[in-house]
């Protein structure tokens, strides 16, 4: 975004907000600044309002998620809540693994449930796509790791120089005790296909150092995690 002109303030803090004329003015940090438009994030929650859950003993939280327990069951027995309701992550693929564990429940087949889920991977589709999954480097120093990093710019990748698309950097932080990995941030064409490779190492206690020899058809971005992981 810096290099299409964006500037990006950190740390700032909101005074106001108002209008001249037709364009928004915002004071922060005693500082004024005219824009087209202003755009308010205020994240999301359950969307639980109005269907009748206080004539029921459903229980909800603070957020107005459903509570559920394991296999996604409520306070009342075989009333079940899935997806973005009982206040998990609010993706796609996290209502259809709630699904999988709700059908388990039901089928008699309920070895696998919420506390068996793990490295939960996201995309935030951006050009190129910016995909993570585990911890960041600050956030595993502050669980108490001692950790291992390596970066690499897309612009070194050959893949990247036949898409003729160069912007983009990959980095996977790793438990330097015992060289499983902790995370991963690729920010790349793909990376909404590779941060799920990550994933499944992840899962399966994988070290890094698999993916330093592994074999990997060429050119493809998939074949960087050699060079990634390669420290």
């Amino acid at each position: 975004m810096t290099e299409q002109g964006i500037t990006i303030l950190n740390d700032v803090t909101l005074n106001s907000v108002s209008n001249d004329g037709n364009k928004p003015v915002i004071t922060a940090n005693g500082q004024n600044y005219t824009f087209d438009a202003v755009l308010y994030a205020t994240g999301r929650k359950p969307n639980t309002a109005n269907i009748g859950l206080e004539n029921t003993d459903i229980t909800t939280n603070e957020r107005g998620a459903i509570v559920v327990n394991d296999t996604c069951e409520s306070s009342v027995p075989s009333v079940y809540a899935v997806g973005d309701v009982n206040g998990g992550p609010q993706f796609t693929y996290i209502s259809l693994d709630d699904f999988r564990i709700v059908f388990g429940a039901l089928t008699g087949n309920g070895q696998y449930t919420l506390k068996d889920r793990k490295n939960i991977p996201y995309t935030t589709f951006l050009t190129p796509p910016l995909a993570r999954v585990g911890l960041t480097e600050e956030d595993a120093i502050n669980k108490g790791y001692t950790v291992k990093t390596k970066e690499m710019l897309v612009a070194t990748m050959p893949r990247a120089h036949v898409n003729d698309y160069l912007k983009g950097a990959f980095k996977i932080v790793v438990n330097a005790e015992n060289n499983l990995i902790l995370g991963a941030t690729l920010y790349s064409q793909g990376a909404e296909e590779l941060i799920n490779l990550i994933k499944m190492a992840m899962d399966n206690n994988i070290p890094y150092t698999y993916f330093k020899n592994q074999i990997f058809t060429h050119p493809t971005m998939v074949e960087n995690l050699n060079d990634l992981c390669n420290f």
